[in-house]
């Protein structure tokens, strides 16, 4: 090993090669070589810490995907003191009485700032985990969760839904199967006006609102952040701005901007907030021979290719904005039951997301443009 790193070290001009052909290997290698593998468990019992209107939903598909024993671990200090009865779940007040119930898995959907100790706290009572984006508020503590879920051999899967959706998906696809060259610019943009998310509880009160609980629209739109970097790769430095916004009176960012540029040279600019009436999440994909255009008010994407007209590449304003929930959740379990400890959804992978949050917010109380370090002999 010694003598590798050496010749690394003395032949720079290695590494460089390495890194010009990695994107290629790796679309090449994502989209060639899905395994398929035995299944070693089966997922029967789920525990839900955080049942709000995402924990809600889980539970529901959880029921759609055939796991109907489901365990509520409840602090009753958001909005929902009482479940809805359609629900049909099993209510528990303490940790010792949820751990009795033996779940094979977990899903954390509670305040953002709360989901490191509780990951943490269940991690060794069950084969699998699954955290709703962001992984955490903040990157202190992250590692030391990874260590452990690898070393319980604990399966963990972030709920970024998004790239379940049949429009990320066809961008993807679309990337790996077209001669387009490589990825010159990506420009997203999501915003609503926040009073709308929630109309039946005070907006202030809710998590996504309170930094205390690691709300703010750059974490709580975290998905943005997310998909630049699965599509153009790991982000380099971050610069960035925070336009005040006082009419919602909250301590949070509401309005944020970012640039991102990529190892691969491709740059990304992503705008968020919480003031957009109607609200809209839309976005454009630059390659070298062709671009890409989505919006997901509209359930489309449109591209075109060079020398060629442009086309709608998929179009379904039916489409049931559930059903990337439904597929994220059947993903997780798969993996669950194929103990599949390292997969592009996993903990480790939400972390680059994080970084670029945290240099976003240096770099907007600095003025200045924020590196992201890393290990230059590995980072290909």
């Amino acid at each position: 090993m010694t003598s590798i790193l050496n010749l690394l070290d003395a032949h720079p001009e290695i590494i460089e090669l390495n890194k010009s052909c990695s994107l290629k290997f790796k679309k090449r290698f994502i989209s060639q070589s899905e395994p398929m593998l035995k299944k070693v468990s089966k997922v029967k019992t789920a525990l839900i810490i955080g049942s709000g209107s995402i924990g809600q939903r889980h539970i529901r598909n959880l029921k759609k995907i055939g796991i109907n024993d489901i365990i509520a671990l409840r602090s009753k200090k958001g909005h929902y003191k009482k479940l809805p009865k359609d629900l049909q779940v099993i209510e528990v007040n303490s940790w010792d009485d949820a751990i009795e119930k033996k779940p094979d898995i977990a899903v954390i959907s509670n305040p953002t700032s709360l989901h490191l100790e509780v990951a943490s706290t269940i991690s060794n009572h069950v084969k699998g985990v699954f955290i709703e984006k962001p992984l955490s508020h903040s990157l202190d503590n992250c590692q030391e969760l990874i260590d452990t879920l690898s070393k319980n051999q604990v399966v963990s899967f972030v709920g970024h839904n998004l790239m379940f959706h049949p429009i990320i998906k066809k961008i993807i696809k679309f990337y790996d199967e077209n001669n387009v060259g490589e990825i010159i610019n990506i420009q997203s943009q999501a915003g609503q006006w926040l009073p709308d998310w929630h109309p039946y509880e005070d907006y202030k009160k809710a998590y996504f609102a309170r930094k205390e609980l690691g709300g703010g629209v750059a974490l709580t739109l975290i998905h943005e952040i997310h998909l630049v970097i699965e599509l153009a790769g790991i982000p380099i430095s971050v610069s960035g701005e925070i336009t005040a916004y006082n009419e919602l009176d909250l301590d949070v960012d509401v309005c944020s901007d970012l640039m991102i540029k990529h190892k691969t040279g491709a740059v990304s600019q992503i705008h968020l907030d919480y003031l957009q009436q109607p609200s809209h999440r839309s976005g454009l994909v630059t390659f070298e021979k062709a671009w890409l255009g989505y919006d997901f008010s509209k359930m489309e994407l449109t591209g075109q290719r060079k020398n060629e007209e442009l086309q709608v590449l998929w179009n379904n304003s039916d489409y049931d904005s559930n059903q990337m929930y439904v597929d994220q959740l059947k993903e997780f379990v798969r993996f669950v039951e194929e103990s599949r400890v390292k997969h592009q959804y996993d903990a480790l992978s939400s972390v680059e997301s994080l970084k670029v949050v945290d240099a976003f917010f240096k770099s907007n109380k600095t003025c200045k443009k924020i590196d992201i370090e890393r290990n230059k002999r590995f980072s290909f």
